[in-house]
Formats: C-alpha cells, structure tokens, sequence
C-alpha cells in the first residue's frame, strides 16, 4: 500500500470504522507516563526509583505506579489524538487504550477520558508493548479488526496486525506501518525525541552557567598569563560550565510538575513535552560527564572540585532546593567552587577569607534572583521553582543583607597584592574603585530584584548603567598600573 505524499488527517472514514487502539506514551499523550512518575518520585525525595530501575521492568513500573500520583491535568496531551478519538467514538466505533504503562495509570487516564470503551495495558506478567500488544489486540478484535494509533518503532507490528494505521510522527515512519488493510495516517506529534541544539541550550540554562567566569578571576588579579595557565582555565571554566548545565537540566527534570504550574514557565521544552524525557535525561548525563572529562584533563585538583560541585548541583535539583537558605547556600557554594577552582588551575594558595566573602556575595546575588523570580506579592505566583511563596518574605528578608555582603566582598578584592606577585601593581590604591562601581552594579540589580524584573544578570548585559560600573572597575584596575607582559607569570 502506498504511503507516498501522506498528510495530516484528524477524521476517520464515513463509515462506521473498526476499533480504535490508542497507545498512550508518545501518541494520546505527549510525553512518556513512566518517565514522568520516575522523574516526579526522586523530586520527592525519594531514591528508591533508581534501585527499581535493576528489578525489572515490570516491577519498575508497578513500584512507580502504586507509589506515585501524576497529575493528569497538568500533562502535555496530543489535542489532535483526542479530536480523533472523540469523533470515531461518535460515529459509533470502539475507542481502547492500548499501552505499555502499567494498568494502575491505564485505569486512571481511561477514566479521565469519556470516550473510552475499555482499555488493556502491563500487568504483573506481560509487558504489553509490540509483539504481546498485537497478540492482545488480534485475540480481542481479530486479525485486521481495528485501527491502532501508534508513534515508535515498537509499533510497528502491532500495525502490521491492524486493520489500518494512525501513525503519530512522520511520513518515514508511517512507510514503516503497512497495515493489513485500511489507510495509513499521519496526526503530528506533541515533541520529538530527540534534542535540536536550542533545546539542549535551554536545558543547559546557558546564562546561568555563565557564573563559571569566575574560574578566570584569580588568573586575572595575579597576572598569571602564560598558555599553561590559560589552558588549565579554559579547562576549568569549562569543567564548571558543563556541572552548571548539568544541574539546570536535572532541575528541569525534577521540577517538571511546578514549571508546568508556573505561567512563565510551563512552555519550557520538557515542560510542555516537546522533548522525549530519557532524552532529557541522557542530556543530564551528558552534560556531566563532559564537566567531569575537561576536569579531569586540567591541573591535579580541579577534578575532585567539579565532583563536589556535581554532586552539590544534584543534591540541590532533588531536593535542596524546596528550602530557601538551603537552595542559596548550594549554589552559591557551586559558585565559590569555581572560584577556588582559578586558583587551584593556577597553582595559586586560595585565601580562606576572600573565599568566605565570595560564598557570601554569591547568596546575596542568590537572593536578589530568587527574589525576583518570586515576584511582588505572596499570591502572584503559587510555585516558583519548587518553592512555597509563603517563603516570600523571606526571600526579601536575606536580600536586604545583600549589600553589607558584597561591600565585604569588593572590599576583599581591592587587595589585588595578596594574589599577586610582589611589584604586579605599581599603584593598588586605584583598585578602590572597585567598591563604587561594584554598589552601583549591586543597587541597579537590587531595584530590579524588588521589581520583579528579572533575569538580573542578562539584565546586566543590556543595561547602560551596569555598563557604567563595569567600566568604572576595569579603570580602576588598569589605572592601578598591572605590570607589562613582562611581568606576566
């Protein structure tokens, strides 16, 4: 049967058609129900989902169904499966859910819909996916008795026992259905299963992960310049660049249910089922095992600071972060990880005071954000990221510490002399600048934190007064007299 120049059809024929089979995972619903109870019992805290996943897969899915509520509402659903569902149930026709999820959650989106007529999914001995599934559908209906809507390779011989095909993806794929009988059609799926470079961009959480920058710091203040030293950096920033990206997608992941409960963020790629969720997280694993690889190829050292941090962005993504003080403290740590990292990539002492300070202006600059995201008032936003917005205030609360910290913080930094070799500087007494330019930096992006108007570090890139204390700390360092490439380690 030719399946040449297909095109996207939502009705059935005008006759009274066959049965209507329906997987659910990747047809009915844009995104995979395992994954999601996966992904939502570690968010809870729980770990005991990652053992299951070596005690077979049948138990992997009746442990995650009976231990897990999805809720339905909030999950991506194929509009277009649904309009085709509804109007073969009124032409009379049959409509079953037919899927590889256990019967638990079959049982629940069966009866979340009214146009089922019965449905058949896993139970504790058959995995119903494939070859089982068109052997439960053919004893049912017949060989050739009814029409299976299907969107993966696994289908394909549940199709080959149909009597036609609706096939959720693309015209590769429907060559692939040959029913025995009937049409093949064509309905656009919700996502896709694989990642396009934005979506691995918007996984990454590309502007936060900008942080790392602060690996080039100590190199910066100690003039230290040679290629090694610039190797082992770039090295580092990257290390911490992918352990950030990492974190993000592991956030995305966990918080799948509040991001879909957020107005802002409910359109993001897995949010909105866009991206096949395994896919998602081989993203998460990619992105740290890249962190780790750069670490472990830079200086002795960096490699066991990006494996704190990595596990500092996990701990934070399964849990921490549903607490305040907690959530601040985590990845302002993360950050001063990678500050300590510029000097271990250098072979430079770090000092215990300026790390200090650094972890402190991390979690005012945390505050402000976090500050920001939560908006206005109390009941603006009900979830933000995990967290209550009974915790508003104190979000607010921390950040009005914010300024004593970062003055502490640029004060720790206009001693360029105890990072520096002896005569680097000929006149450090320049470096003071820094503290104005950085109070106006830090009263620009606390007005903006108070306004609900972030995101305040890209704000920064666009903004013509951030600009203007960024140039009032790079004159006071230059005019502070930094030695010549002579003098450069």
């Amino acid at each position: 049967m030719a399946t040449e120049n297909l095109e996207v059809k939502t009705s059935l024929p005008d006759e009274k058609p066959k049965a209507l089979a329906l997987d659910l995972d990747g047809t009915l619903l844009g995104t995979d129900s395992l994954w999601e109870l996966f992904f939502k019992a570690l968010s809870q805290g729980r770990l005991a989902p990652l053992w299951w996943l070596f005690c077979g897969r049948l138990r992997f899915k009746r442990k995650l169904a009976e231990s897990t509520e999805l809720d339905l509402d909030l999950l991506p659903w194929n509009e277009k499966v649904i309009g085709l569902a509804r109007e073969h149930g009124a032409k009379g026709g049959e409509v079953w859910l037919a899927t590889a999820a256990n019967q638990a959650v079959a049982r629940k989106v069966a009866g979340r819909f009214g146009f089922f007529t019965g449905h058949m999914a896993t139970d504790a001995r058959i995995n119903l996916k494939s070859e089982a599934k068109a052997r439960a559908l053919a004893d049912r209906f017949g060989e050739g008795g009814f029409i299976y809507a299907g969107d993966c390779g696994a289908d394909v011989k549940v199709w080959r026992a149909a009597g036609g095909a609706v096939v959720v993806g693309g015209e590769r794929l429907a060559r692939l259905a040959r029913p025995m009988g009937g049409e093949v059609r064509v309905v656009e799926p919700v996502g896709t299963k694989w990642p396009s470079p934005g979506m691995v961009m918007e996984l990454a959480g590309a502007k936060k992960c900008l942080a790392g920058l602060v690996v080039f710091l100590p190199m910066l203040l100690a003039l230290a310049f040679s290629p090694a030293n610039v190797l082992n950096a770039v090295l580092a920033f990257a290390a911490f660049w992918f352990v950030g990206a990492a974190g993000n997608a592991l956030g995305e992941l966990l918080g799948l249910e509040a991001d879909r409960k957020d107005p802002r963020r409910k359109g993001r790629t897995l949010a909105a089922g866009r991206l096949d969720l395994s896919r998602g997280g081989f993203v998460f694993l990619g992105f740290a095992l890249a962190g780790l690889a750069f670490a472990a190829l830079a200086r002795d050292g960096v490699f066991a600071l990006a494996l704190i941090a990595l596990a500092l962005t996990v701990l934070h993504a399964q849990g921490l972060r549903k607490y305040l003080a907690l959530s601040l403290f985590a990845q302002a740590a993360v950050n001063t990880l990678a500050l300590a990292c510029g000097y271990v990539a250098l072979g430079l002492p770090a000092s215990p005071w300026g790390v200090t300070l650094a972890f402190l202006a991390f979690a005012a600059l945390g505050a402000m954000e976090r500050l920001s995201d939560l908006g206005k008032g109390e009941g603006e936003v009900p979830v933000v990221h995990g967290l209550r917005v009974g915790r508003v205030a104190a979000a607010r609360a921390m950040s009005v510490l914010a300024p004593f910290l970062v003055l502490a913080f640029l004060d720790a930094l206009t001693f360029p002399l105890t990072l520096a070799p002896a005569g680097a500087f000929a006149r450090p007494g320049w470096a003071l600048l820094a503290i104005p330019a950085g109070l106006i930096w830090f009263w620009r992006l606390y007005a903006r934190a108070r306004a609900a108007e972030g995101p305040l570090l890209a704000f920064s890139l666009t903004d013509g007064v951030s600009w203007l204390a960024f140039g009032l700390a790079l004159a006071g360092y230059f005019l502070s007299g930094p030695a010549g490439p002579a003098g450069l380690a």
